[in-house]
Protein backbone atom coordinates (compact mmCIF):
# COMPACT_ATOMS: atom_id res chain seq x y z
CA UNK A 1 0.00 0.00 0.00
CA UNK A 2 1.34 3.95 -0.95
CA UNK A 3 1.96 5.69 2.27
CA UNK A 4 -0.61 7.80 1.60
CA UNK A 5 -1.81 10.60 4.04
CA UNK A 6 -4.95 9.41 6.02
CA UNK A 7 -7.14 11.36 4.52
CA UNK A 8 -7.18 9.58 1.39
CA UNK A 9 -9.17 6.93 3.50
CA UNK A 10 -12.89 7.98 2.14
CA UNK A 11 -12.13 8.28 -1.02
CA UNK A 12 -10.20 5.04 -1.78
CA UNK A 13 -13.17 3.10 0.40
CA UNK A 14 -15.27 4.89 -1.96
CA UNK A 15 -13.53 3.67 -4.86
CA UNK A 16 -12.87 0.26 -3.77
CA UNK A 17 -16.73 -0.29 -3.10
CA UNK A 18 -17.85 1.15 -6.60
CA UNK A 19 -15.28 -1.45 -8.08
CA UNK A 20 -16.69 -4.49 -6.00
CA UNK A 21 -20.17 -3.55 -7.04
CA UNK A 22 -19.31 -3.65 -10.62
CA UNK A 23 -17.30 -6.80 -10.40
CA UNK A 24 -20.09 -9.40 -11.57
CA UNK A 25 -21.38 -7.22 -14.31
CA UNK A 26 -17.82 -6.46 -15.57
CA UNK A 27 -17.11 -10.48 -15.89
CA UNK A 28 -20.45 -10.95 -17.56
CA UNK A 29 -19.19 -7.85 -19.78
CA UNK A 30 -16.05 -9.85 -21.05
CA UNK A 31 -17.59 -12.71 -21.70
CA UNK A 32 -19.88 -11.31 -23.87
CA UNK A 33 -16.83 -9.36 -25.62
CA UNK A 34 -15.26 -12.71 -25.95
CA UNK A 35 -17.70 -15.11 -27.26
CA UNK A 36 -18.45 -12.73 -30.21
CA UNK A 37 -21.54 -12.12 -31.98
CA UNK A 38 -22.68 -15.09 -34.12
CA UNK A 39 -25.10 -14.59 -36.77
CA UNK A 40 -25.32 -17.87 -38.28
CA UNK A 41 -23.71 -21.80 -38.19
CA UNK A 42 -23.11 -23.92 -40.86
CA UNK A 43 -23.94 -27.26 -41.71
CA UNK A 44 -20.21 -27.88 -40.92
CA UNK A 45 -20.53 -26.11 -38.22
CA UNK A 46 -18.26 -22.98 -38.63
CA UNK A 47 -19.64 -20.05 -37.07
CA UNK A 48 -20.38 -16.72 -38.59
CA UNK A 49 -19.91 -13.98 -36.75
CA UNK A 50 -21.24 -10.23 -37.11
CA UNK A 51 -19.00 -9.31 -33.99
CA UNK A 52 -15.84 -11.26 -33.77
CA UNK A 53 -14.84 -12.65 -30.49
CA UNK A 54 -12.56 -10.19 -29.21
CA UNK A 55 -9.11 -11.64 -28.65
CA UNK A 56 -8.06 -9.59 -25.69
CA UNK A 57 -11.20 -10.70 -23.55
CA UNK A 58 -10.35 -14.43 -24.34
CA UNK A 59 -6.99 -14.00 -23.15
CA UNK A 60 -7.55 -12.08 -19.80
CA UNK A 61 -10.43 -14.75 -18.87
CA UNK A 62 -7.89 -17.46 -19.81
CA UNK A 63 -5.26 -15.90 -17.93
CA UNK A 64 -7.73 -15.94 -14.92
CA UNK A 65 -8.68 -19.48 -15.10
CA UNK A 66 -5.04 -20.44 -15.37
CA UNK A 67 -2.80 -18.03 -14.21
CA UNK A 68 -0.58 -16.43 -17.05
CA UNK A 69 1.07 -18.73 -19.99
CA UNK A 70 4.10 -20.89 -18.74
CA UNK A 71 2.36 -20.73 -15.06
CA UNK A 72 3.75 -22.91 -12.55
CA UNK A 73 0.93 -24.91 -10.41
CA UNK A 74 2.16 -24.82 -6.65
CA UNK A 75 -0.21 -25.59 -3.62
CA UNK A 76 -2.11 -22.59 -1.62
CA UNK A 77 -2.66 -21.52 1.06
CA UNK A 78 -5.32 -23.68 3.19
CA UNK A 79 -7.02 -22.97 6.64
CA UNK A 80 -6.35 -25.91 9.00
CA UNK A 81 -7.64 -26.86 12.23
CA UNK A 82 -4.75 -24.98 13.98
CA UNK A 83 -6.60 -21.31 12.41
CA UNK A 84 -10.24 -22.12 13.92
CA UNK A 85 -8.25 -23.04 17.05
CA UNK A 86 -6.76 -20.29 16.79
CA UNK A 87 -9.39 -17.92 16.38
CA UNK A 88 -11.62 -19.31 18.91
CA UNK A 89 -8.67 -18.75 21.41
CA UNK A 90 -9.07 -15.61 20.48
CA UNK A 91 -12.41 -15.05 21.25
CA UNK A 92 -12.50 -16.99 24.97
CA UNK A 93 -9.43 -14.48 25.72
CA UNK A 94 -11.40 -11.45 25.14
CA UNK A 95 -14.74 -12.48 26.28
CA UNK A 96 -12.58 -13.54 29.50
CA UNK A 97 -10.89 -10.00 30.27
CA UNK A 98 -14.11 -8.21 28.87
CA UNK A 99 -15.78 -5.54 30.75
CA UNK A 100 -18.78 -7.22 32.68
CA UNK A 101 -20.99 -4.63 30.87
CA UNK A 102 -19.99 -4.52 27.39
CA UNK A 103 -22.00 -6.71 25.20
CA UNK A 104 -19.79 -9.41 23.91
CA UNK A 105 -21.90 -9.79 20.66
CA UNK A 106 -20.90 -5.53 20.05
CA UNK A 107 -20.28 -5.61 16.20
CA UNK A 108 -16.61 -4.46 17.70
CA UNK A 109 -16.32 -6.86 20.00
CA UNK A 110 -14.52 -10.08 20.24
CA UNK A 111 -16.99 -10.94 17.09
CA UNK A 112 -15.77 -8.65 15.19
CA UNK A 113 -14.02 -10.85 12.75
CA UNK A 114 -17.57 -11.67 11.69
CA UNK A 115 -20.39 -9.05 13.20
CA UNK A 116 -18.14 -5.18 12.26
CA UNK A 117 -19.34 -3.25 9.29
CA UNK A 118 -15.47 -4.25 7.92
CA UNK A 119 -16.18 -8.00 8.53
CA UNK A 120 -19.39 -7.88 6.32
CA UNK A 121 -17.86 -6.11 3.71
CA UNK A 122 -14.61 -8.54 3.49
CA UNK A 123 -17.37 -11.10 3.00
CA UNK A 124 -19.33 -9.20 0.39
CA UNK A 125 -16.03 -9.13 -1.55
CA UNK A 126 -15.19 -12.97 -1.34
CA UNK A 127 -18.64 -13.77 -2.31
CA UNK A 128 -18.25 -11.15 -4.92
CA UNK A 129 -14.77 -12.91 -6.15
CA UNK A 130 -16.29 -16.03 -5.76
CA UNK A 131 -18.40 -15.39 -8.53
CA UNK A 132 -16.71 -13.95 -10.97
CA UNK A 133 -14.16 -16.89 -10.61
CA UNK A 134 -17.43 -19.26 -11.38
CA UNK A 135 -18.24 -17.62 -14.32
CA UNK A 136 -14.74 -17.65 -15.79
CA UNK A 137 -14.09 -21.49 -15.68
CA UNK A 138 -17.82 -21.64 -16.41
CA UNK A 139 -16.93 -20.10 -19.81
CA UNK A 140 -13.43 -21.43 -20.12
CA UNK A 141 -14.21 -24.23 -22.10
CA UNK A 142 -15.86 -21.63 -24.87
CA UNK A 143 -13.20 -19.14 -24.57
CA UNK A 144 -10.62 -21.97 -25.52
CA UNK A 145 -12.80 -22.93 -28.55
CA UNK A 146 -12.81 -19.73 -29.37
CA UNK A 147 -9.81 -18.54 -29.61
CA UNK A 148 -9.01 -21.86 -31.82
CA UNK A 149 -11.70 -19.99 -33.97
CA UNK A 150 -9.66 -17.13 -34.17
CA UNK A 151 -6.22 -18.71 -34.79
CA UNK A 152 -7.89 -20.28 -38.41
CA UNK A 153 -9.76 -17.26 -38.82
CA UNK A 154 -12.46 -16.23 -38.23
CA UNK A 155 -15.85 -14.89 -41.22
CA UNK A 156 -17.79 -12.01 -40.33
CA UNK A 157 -20.87 -11.03 -42.04
CA UNK A 158 -21.64 -7.38 -43.21
CA UNK A 159 -24.41 -5.52 -44.88
CA UNK A 160 -23.62 -2.50 -47.09
CA UNK A 161 -25.62 -0.48 -49.22
CA UNK A 162 -27.82 -3.47 -49.82
CA UNK A 163 -25.43 -5.94 -50.26
CA UNK A 164 -24.21 -8.85 -48.07
CA UNK A 165 -20.72 -9.14 -47.82
CA UNK A 166 -18.69 -11.92 -45.98
CA UNK A 167 -14.99 -11.41 -45.06
CA UNK A 168 -12.84 -14.78 -43.83
CA UNK A 169 -9.99 -12.94 -41.93
CA UNK A 170 -6.59 -14.04 -41.73
CA UNK A 171 -5.54 -15.80 -39.00
CA UNK A 172 -5.63 -14.19 -35.40
CA UNK A 173 -1.42 -13.86 -34.54
CA UNK A 174 -2.12 -12.96 -31.13
CA UNK A 175 -4.54 -16.03 -30.73
CA UNK A 176 -1.57 -18.33 -31.96
CA UNK A 177 0.59 -17.01 -29.69
CA UNK A 178 -0.89 -17.44 -26.70
CA UNK A 179 -2.02 -21.50 -27.36
CA UNK A 180 1.54 -22.02 -28.18
CA UNK A 181 3.21 -19.98 -25.21
CA UNK A 182 0.70 -22.06 -22.67
CA UNK A 183 1.75 -25.58 -24.52
CA UNK A 184 5.31 -24.75 -25.57
CA UNK A 185 6.27 -22.24 -22.66
CA UNK A 186 6.30 -25.36 -20.25
CA UNK A 187 8.39 -27.21 -21.90
CA UNK A 188 12.14 -26.40 -22.97
CA UNK A 189 13.17 -25.02 -25.65
CA UNK A 190 12.51 -27.13 -28.62
CA UNK A 191 16.15 -26.17 -30.14
CA UNK A 192 16.90 -28.68 -26.60
CA UNK A 193 14.14 -30.89 -26.79
CA UNK A 194 16.03 -33.64 -28.50
CA UNK A 195 19.34 -33.39 -26.62
CA UNK A 196 20.33 -36.72 -24.65
CA UNK A 197 20.86 -34.83 -21.17
CA UNK A 198 17.53 -32.96 -20.25
CA UNK A 199 17.45 -30.57 -17.11
CA UNK A 200 16.84 -33.06 -13.92
CA UNK A 201 13.60 -33.57 -13.05
CA UNK A 202 13.54 -32.83 -9.41
CA UNK A 203 9.85 -33.71 -8.75
CA UNK A 204 10.59 -36.89 -9.43
CA UNK A 205 11.39 -39.89 -7.10
CA UNK A 206 14.82 -41.54 -8.00
CA UNK A 207 15.02 -44.89 -6.88
CA UNK A 208 18.85 -46.48 -6.54
CA UNK A 209 18.47 -48.31 -9.93
CA UNK A 210 17.69 -44.94 -11.15
CA UNK A 211 21.11 -43.65 -9.87
CA UNK A 212 23.16 -46.28 -10.71
CA UNK A 213 22.37 -46.00 -14.58
CA UNK A 214 23.25 -42.61 -14.34
CA UNK A 215 25.98 -40.94 -16.25
CA UNK A 216 28.54 -39.15 -13.86
CA UNK A 217 27.15 -36.21 -16.02
CA UNK A 218 23.88 -36.40 -15.28
CA UNK A 219 24.89 -37.39 -11.24
CA UNK A 220 26.44 -33.77 -11.18
CA UNK A 221 23.60 -32.18 -13.17
CA UNK A 222 21.08 -34.03 -10.44
CA UNK A 223 23.11 -32.99 -7.42
CA UNK A 224 23.95 -29.38 -8.40
CA UNK A 225 19.85 -28.48 -9.19
CA UNK A 226 19.12 -29.99 -5.88
CA UNK A 227 21.41 -27.82 -4.24
CA UNK A 228 19.90 -25.27 -6.33
CA UNK A 229 16.80 -26.02 -5.20
CA UNK A 230 17.75 -26.32 -1.57
CA UNK A 231 18.32 -22.43 -2.11
CA UNK A 232 14.35 -21.90 -2.68
CA UNK A 233 13.49 -24.71 0.24
CA UNK A 234 10.66 -22.68 2.24
CA UNK A 235 9.86 -20.22 -0.02
CA UNK A 236 7.09 -22.03 -1.90
CA UNK A 237 5.52 -26.27 -2.01
CA UNK A 238 7.78 -28.70 -2.40
CA UNK A 239 5.09 -31.04 -3.82
CA UNK A 240 3.27 -30.45 -6.83
CA UNK A 241 -0.49 -30.35 -6.37
CA UNK A 242 -2.84 -31.90 -8.95
CA UNK A 243 -4.83 -29.53 -10.80
CA UNK A 244 -8.74 -29.02 -11.21
CA UNK A 245 -9.77 -31.35 -13.76
CA UNK A 246 -10.82 -28.19 -15.77
CA UNK A 247 -7.19 -27.12 -15.56
CA UNK A 248 -6.25 -30.04 -17.18
CA UNK A 249 -8.90 -30.49 -19.90
CA UNK A 250 -7.83 -27.02 -21.15
CA UNK A 251 -4.82 -27.68 -21.50
CA UNK A 252 -5.70 -31.01 -23.13
CA UNK A 253 -8.10 -29.12 -25.47
CA UNK A 254 -5.13 -26.47 -26.62
CA UNK A 255 -2.45 -28.94 -26.55
CA UNK A 256 -4.56 -30.66 -29.59
CA UNK A 257 -5.42 -28.01 -31.27
CA UNK A 258 -1.82 -26.95 -31.08
CA UNK A 259 -0.23 -28.17 -34.60
CA UNK A 260 -3.08 -26.38 -36.39
CA UNK A 261 -2.25 -23.25 -34.42
CA UNK A 262 1.11 -23.55 -35.29
CA UNK A 263 0.02 -24.06 -39.09
CA UNK A 264 -2.34 -20.86 -39.25
CA UNK A 265 0.65 -19.06 -37.97
CA UNK A 266 3.09 -20.51 -40.69
CA UNK A 267 0.48 -19.18 -42.93
CA UNK A 268 0.90 -15.73 -41.30
CA UNK A 269 4.95 -16.08 -41.87
CA UNK A 270 4.62 -16.90 -45.69
CA UNK A 271 1.53 -13.83 -46.20
CA UNK A 272 -1.83 -14.66 -45.82
CA UNK A 273 -5.41 -13.71 -47.59
CA UNK A 274 -8.52 -11.69 -46.39
CA UNK A 275 -11.47 -13.39 -48.97
CA UNK A 276 -14.52 -11.02 -49.24
CA UNK A 277 -18.00 -12.65 -50.96
CA UNK A 278 -20.77 -11.02 -51.73
CA UNK A 279 -24.05 -12.81 -51.93
CA UNK A 280 -24.45 -11.97 -55.39
CA UNK A 281 -21.63 -14.53 -56.23
CA UNK A 282 -18.33 -11.61 -56.50
CA UNK A 283 -15.49 -12.58 -54.54
CA UNK A 284 -12.49 -10.72 -54.10
CA UNK A 285 -9.22 -11.95 -52.23
CA UNK A 286 -5.97 -9.67 -50.83
CA UNK A 287 -3.05 -10.80 -50.04
CA UNK A 288 -0.98 -9.79 -46.93
CA UNK A 289 2.79 -9.48 -47.21
CA UNK A 290 5.00 -12.07 -44.92
CA UNK A 291 3.83 -10.93 -40.64
CA UNK A 292 6.93 -10.03 -39.27
CA UNK A 293 6.46 -11.02 -36.01
CA UNK A 294 4.42 -14.06 -36.67
CA UNK A 295 8.04 -14.72 -38.22
CA UNK A 296 9.70 -13.46 -35.30
CA UNK A 297 7.46 -16.09 -32.75
CA UNK A 298 8.82 -18.84 -35.23
CA UNK A 299 12.03 -18.53 -34.36
CA UNK A 300 11.47 -17.15 -30.58
CA UNK A 301 9.45 -20.54 -30.04
CA UNK A 302 13.29 -21.98 -29.74
CA UNK A 303 14.52 -19.91 -27.11
CA UNK A 304 12.07 -20.74 -24.37
CA UNK A 305 8.82 -18.65 -22.82
CA UNK A 306 7.70 -17.15 -19.58
CA UNK A 307 6.62 -18.53 -16.49
CA UNK A 308 4.48 -17.68 -13.86
CA UNK A 309 2.50 -19.18 -10.92
CA UNK A 310 -0.89 -20.60 -10.48
CA UNK A 311 -2.45 -21.27 -7.30
CA UNK A 312 -4.03 -24.37 -6.30
CA UNK A 313 -6.84 -23.79 -3.40
CA UNK A 314 -7.82 -27.04 -2.02
CA UNK A 315 -11.47 -26.68 -1.37
CA UNK A 316 -12.03 -29.90 1.15
CA UNK A 317 -13.50 -29.67 4.14
CA UNK A 318 -10.82 -28.93 6.89
CA UNK A 319 -9.60 -31.80 9.35
CA UNK A 320 -9.98 -30.93 12.75
CA UNK A 321 -8.85 -34.15 14.21
CA UNK A 322 -5.62 -32.37 15.16
CA UNK A 323 -6.90 -30.09 17.26
CA UNK A 324 -10.36 -31.25 18.04
CA UNK A 325 -9.73 -31.37 21.91
CA UNK A 326 -9.27 -27.66 22.30
CA UNK A 327 -12.13 -26.69 19.40
CA UNK A 328 -14.38 -28.41 21.49
CA UNK A 329 -12.92 -26.31 25.02
CA UNK A 330 -13.14 -23.01 23.24
CA UNK A 331 -16.21 -23.44 21.79
CA UNK A 332 -17.81 -24.30 25.30
CA UNK A 333 -15.91 -21.78 27.25
CA UNK A 334 -17.26 -19.15 24.33
CA UNK A 335 -20.99 -20.15 25.21
CA UNK A 336 -20.94 -19.97 28.36
CA UNK A 337 -18.95 -16.73 28.44
CA UNK A 338 -21.82 -15.49 26.00
CA UNK A 339 -24.75 -16.64 27.23
CA UNK A 340 -23.99 -15.86 30.74
CA UNK A 341 -24.79 -11.96 29.52
CA UNK A 342 -28.36 -11.07 30.26
CA UNK A 343 -29.17 -9.67 26.80
CA UNK A 344 -28.41 -13.38 24.74
CA UNK A 345 -29.30 -15.70 27.67
CA UNK A 346 -30.54 -18.67 25.90
CA UNK A 347 -28.92 -17.69 22.37
CA UNK A 348 -26.78 -20.57 22.36
CA UNK A 349 -27.52 -22.08 18.82
CA UNK A 350 -27.73 -17.65 17.50
CA UNK A 351 -23.64 -18.07 19.40
CA UNK A 352 -23.35 -21.75 17.47
CA UNK A 353 -24.09 -20.64 14.05
CA UNK A 354 -21.82 -17.42 14.85
CA UNK A 355 -19.21 -19.82 15.22
CA UNK A 356 -19.94 -21.35 12.37
CA UNK A 357 -20.01 -18.66 10.13
CA UNK A 358 -16.30 -17.88 11.74
CA UNK A 359 -14.93 -21.28 11.09
CA UNK A 360 -16.77 -21.83 7.44
CA UNK A 361 -14.56 -18.39 6.46
CA UNK A 362 -11.62 -19.08 8.72
CA UNK A 363 -8.45 -17.46 6.75
CA UNK A 364 -4.87 -19.62 6.85
CA UNK A 365 -2.19 -18.76 9.01
CA UNK A 366 -4.61 -15.92 10.32
CA UNK A 367 -2.17 -14.88 13.35
CA UNK A 368 1.65 -16.19 11.48
CA UNK A 369 1.78 -18.98 13.82
CA UNK A 370 2.22 -22.19 11.68
CA UNK A 371 0.98 -24.75 14.05
CA UNK A 372 0.21 -23.35 17.43
CA UNK A 373 1.18 -26.73 19.13
CA UNK A 374 4.53 -25.92 18.06
CA UNK A 375 4.92 -23.69 21.23
CA UNK A 376 3.12 -25.98 24.02
CA UNK A 377 3.01 -23.28 26.18
CA UNK A 378 0.68 -21.38 24.00
CA UNK A 379 -1.87 -24.20 23.16
CA UNK A 380 -3.94 -22.67 26.45
CA UNK A 381 -2.79 -19.01 26.88
CA UNK A 382 -5.46 -17.78 28.74
CA UNK A 383 -3.96 -19.87 31.51
CA UNK A 384 -0.15 -18.93 30.00
CA UNK A 385 0.38 -15.44 29.92
CA UNK A 386 3.82 -15.15 31.20
CA UNK A 387 4.75 -18.09 28.95
CA UNK A 388 3.30 -15.93 26.21
CA UNK A 389 5.59 -13.25 27.36
CA UNK A 390 8.70 -15.43 27.17
CA UNK A 391 8.27 -16.71 23.59
CA UNK A 392 7.44 -13.46 21.67
CA UNK A 393 10.82 -13.45 20.08
CA UNK A 394 9.81 -16.75 18.48
CA UNK A 395 6.69 -15.77 18.06
CA UNK A 396 7.90 -12.30 16.32
CA UNK A 397 3.79 -11.06 16.22
CA UNK A 398 2.75 -8.98 18.55
CA UNK A 399 -1.28 -9.68 18.82
CA UNK A 400 0.31 -13.38 20.25
CA UNK A 401 0.62 -11.65 23.61
CA UNK A 402 -2.28 -10.93 25.60
CA UNK A 403 -3.67 -7.60 26.87
CA UNK A 404 -2.73 -8.08 30.93
CA UNK A 405 -6.15 -8.09 32.58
Amino acid sequence: MLNLPPQCAAGIEKANQLVADESIPTIKRLVTLANGDCCDVLQDGKRIYYRAPDVVSLEHIINRALGTPGAKVIAGKTSTSADIESALSDITHELTHLDPNADPLDPEGPFRAILSAVAKRRAEYRRNQAEVQQQVIQFLPTAIERLTEMCSGVTIRREYSGKTRTYTLRPNRRAIEHISKRIHGSASPIVNSLDEHQEPNLTRQYTMEDIQKMTTTDLIALVTASEQGGKEAGKESETVPDPPAYYTDAYVQMAEFLPEAITSMKTLAQGATTIIETDTGERDEISHAPDPRANQFLIDLFIGAPSSRFVVNDSGPIDLTQNANAIAHYTDNILKLCTSHPNHAGKENQIRELLNQLTANIQPNRTGLADRNTYQGLATREHHHESAQADFSLLRAEEFIPTAP
